[in-house]
């Protein structure tokens, strides 16, 4: 590193350390650590921007957290019959959706220019819709106050999936040999259909019904979502930790959605999920060698179409597998180990397999107030009701 922006790297963590002021010149996010000060969102003050007023530490020891997971499609022209979309959304030039039957890539309003649009996807909703959905947005903006974590799982193509997983093999004649000619012998690919998800942690249900009906989400960010998101799956969830991070969340993370089979109940798995099979996870050493986080984020609901946070996609889904790996290797490792074969076939007893999945993301943290995240407390199951009266 170049002398000078060594210096400056080390000064501005020394500012952050001694508690001299941060600037947005100086770090983009001021709202996770090591500029953040203070961890307890009860102290986070409408009059402070950016950190709590009074030093404290919070500590997830009492039930889970409510996450609202919300899957990403970035915007295309894929046929409806391969990718749903969300009415209002992939909007374009006119301020209007598009018609898939007759649009073209230079009518999307987003970007278009086919050729980068999904690279600029990726750097858009990192630098640009994650500063606006940060962003307190004049004095009496309080959407962020009681928002504890915000993530941004980004899927990476060259990561393991459900429809290409290691151990990886090459394509071969029928003699075994390596094909002579590469033109005409290119395996299809296979996309999952989406291309991230957004992991937002709160308190309680309250909570997140306050961060996401003020400030600026119904007037800037839900306008934004219609433009960039081509359909936003979401449902609210209760998050239990099954294994804690010891810090700072990891780089790299495996999504695993979970849909249970005919004849078996949501209850049935999330039951069965959070204890037995819970077990069986920490009781391989794989899991202890390889996986650095492993939370459970159980479907709560709602079920009525047109309650609050209703989506029909979110709706059918039963639960979310998130994992944290230290690096793409370990990540790899685990998913080839015998250990994870007991796993998945523990899983295969009560999930439809063809209608679950899994895939590979970059984890890009953007809010985090849990400085100390332990195991949540398994015993304490929670249902939509209870998650309104879930302790601050």
């Amino acid at each position: 590193m170049h002398r000078h922006m060594h210096c400056a790297v080390a000064g501005l963590f020394m500012a952050a350390a001694t508690g001299a002021t941060i600037t947005a010149a100086q770090a983009d996010i001021l709202e996770r650590p090591p500029y953040r000060d203070s961890y307890s969102h009860a102290t986070d003050a409408v009059g402070d921007p950016n950190t709590a007023d009074r030093p404290g530490v919070y500590d997830n020891t009492r039930p889970p957290l409510i996450v609202l997971p919300a899957f990403l499609m970035r915007p295309d022209l894929t046929p409806e019959s391969e990718r749903p979309r969300d009415p209002d959304n992939l909007v374009g030039l006119d301020g209007l959706p598009v018609d898939l039957e007759t649009a073209q890539p230079e009518d999307l309003a987003f970007e278009q220019n086919p050729y980068i649009a999904g690279e600029y996807w990726n750097e858009y909703w990192r630098k640009i819709h994650g500063m606006r959905f940060t962003h307190r947005d004049g004095p009496d903006d309080a959407s962020m106050a009681l928002m504890l974590r915000y993530d941004q799982v980004h899927r990476i193509s060259s990561g393991p999936t459900s429809f290409f997983a290691p151990p990886y093999q090459p394509p071969l004649n029928a003699d075994g040999d390596l094909f002579s000619e590469i033109v005409g012998n290119i395996p299809p690919y296979q996309r999952p259909q989406y291309d991230g998800f957004a992991y937002m942690a709160f308190n309680n249900l309250e909570d997140l019904s306050i961060s996401f009906g003020q400030g600026k989400f119904p007037q800037y960010i839900v306008p934004e979502e219609h433009v960039m998101f081509r359909s936003v799956p979401h449902l609210v969830t209760a998050e239990y930790i099954v294994i804690p991070n010891r810090g700072a969340r990891e780089a790299v993370s495996l999504i695993k959605i979970h849909q249970v089979a005919e004849g078996v109940t949501r209850d049935d798995w999330q039951a069965h999920w959070l204890t037995d099979h819970a077990d069986l996870v920490l009781a391989q050493p794989a899991t202890h060698r390889f996986v650095a986080r492993y939370a459970q984020l159980h479907n709560i609901g709602p079920d009525g179409e047109g309650d609050l946070f209703w989506h029909e996609v979110g709706a059918q889904w039963d639960g979310i597998t998130v994992m944290e790996f230290h690096n793409m290797a370990d990540l790899e490792d685990f998913l080839m180990s015998p250990d994870y074969r007991r796993i998945e076939a523990d899983e295969a007893d009560y999930l439809d397999m063809t209608a679950s999945a899994y895939w590979t993301a970059i984890n890009h943290n953007i809010i985090d107030k849990i400085m100390n995240e332990v195991p949540t407390d398994r015993s304490q199951r929670v249902d939509l009701e209870a998650a309104y009266l879930l302790p601050n």
